[in-house]
């Protein structure tokens, strides 16, 4: 698995990660920002939105803790025990992370599915 890691997420994937880990948590802090300029929404769409902001917000400080355990991987290290210690605490903080995106996912479909339909 560390190999795997060496290959796929400290190479290519070190340009290719960053840019969705920031980009998908910047446009749902972007979406609260909406609701806060645009005070004519529905109160339920901006709260929904606001709460989406937050748990995006609290992602990347997750990511913050999660990530410098997987970049000790660049350095070569091969010992079992050290490996251990390295996914251990990569999974626990990847855990809060899931949980974080999966909240917010669900905030931001709820926020847009209260908003009032345009139209006629």
């Amino acid at each position: 698995m560390a190999a795997y890691h060496r290959a796929a997420d400290l190479r290519t994937g070190f340009l290719i990660h960053p840019a969705l880990g920031l980009g998908a948590p910047a446009l749902t802090i972007a979406l609260g920002i909406t609701f806060v300029v645009d005070r004519t929404s529905p109160a339920t769409s901006a709260s929904f939105a606001y709460v989406a902001a937050a748990l995006s917000a609290a992602h990347v400080l997750a990511t913050t803790r999660a990530a410098p355990n997987l970049l000790r991987l660049r350095s070569g290290i091969s010992e079992e025990a050290i490996l251990a210690d390295i996914y251990g605490g990569f999974t626990r903080w990847q855990t809060v992370r899931a949980l974080l995106q999966i909240a917010a996912f669900v905030a931001v479909v709820l926020s847009l599915a209260s908003l009032q339909p345009v139209g006629p």
